[in-house]
């Protein structure tokens, strides 16, 4: 429901994933997969929209049977990618309004909404807020890997 939608046949899709692989080692966007202990896969989560100081995370999806934690813990290491490994100050991104679960998971991990318009909310998240949420979540941080 809330997935992009793609087109085109298996040859744009090639296409597509070596173009990814240019803004990859151009450090402008990264996609990895959630892997649970045993390494079965869980999810997809990506950081993009790298500028200077900011980036966003999405595309995040995790598998029905990912276990509840797998979504503090995948955001967990979203946040640190971007801030403790690309150094970066702020993360921005956007959540449709109707994706509620969404919402409500980043308003109680700690995002701030900084507006809103009729389709999407628009989040914040600094340094410290990972900080703060990296305490209060310091139980579920790196049971799973992000490769």
């Amino acid at each position: 429901e809330f997935l992009s939608k793609i087109s085109g046949g298996v040859e744009e899709q090639r296409r597509w994933l070596t173009e990814y692989k240019l803004r990859e080692a151009a450090q402008q966007e990264f996609y990895f997969v959630i892997l649970d202990p045993s390494c079965t896969p869980l999810g997809t989560i990506r950081v993009y929209d790298i500028t200077p100081e900011t980036f966003t995370w999405g595309s995040w999806m995790l598998c029905k049977q990912a276990p509840k934690f797998a979504a503090i813990e995948s955001a967990l290491a979203a946040y640190d990618f971007g801030f403790n490994y690309l150094g970066l100050k702020r993360c921005t991104f956007t959540v449709d309004r109707l994706n509620l679960p969404v919402c409500r998971f980043h308003d109680n991990f700690g995002a701030r909404r900084e507006r809103a318009d009729q389709k999407q909310y628009y989040y914040s998240f600094d340094q410290e807020g990972f900080a703060k949420a990296c305490r209060k979540n310091q139980k579920y941080f790196c049971t799973n890997k992000i490769l």
